[in-house]
Parts: structure tokens; sequence; C-alpha cells
């Protein structure tokens, strides 16, 4: 699985939790976990990039 589906993944995931859980998530924690799964989405690919170029 590349980097792209993996990122749906997580986003879908992020999707189904906030429409699932009990009490809806605030606009405002579904910013932070959006922006949080950008960073990690940013990490990812400044690694992937890095290993590319160090191969």
């Amino acid at each position: 699985m590349n980097i792209t589906q993996q990122v749906q993944q997580l986003r879908n995931r992020l999707n189904m939790l906030i429409t699932e859980d009990k009490k809806p998530l605030s606009s405002e924690e579904v910013l932070a976990l959006s922006q949080k799964l950008d960073r990690v989405v940013v990490e990812k690919m400044k690694a992937i990039n890095e290993y590319e170029v160090n191969k």
C-alpha cells in the first residue's frame, strides 16, 4: 500500500470516527485531528524523499 492509499485510509477512518461517535466532535477537534494527520503525512513524505535521495 502506497502513502497515498494510507493517507486516504486514515482520512476515511477519521471521518468514520467523527460520524460514529455518540458525541460528535467539535469543528475545533476535527480541525486539530486533520492538522495532526497532515503533519504526519508531511513527515512521512519527507522521510520517503530523503530515503529516495540517499538510495
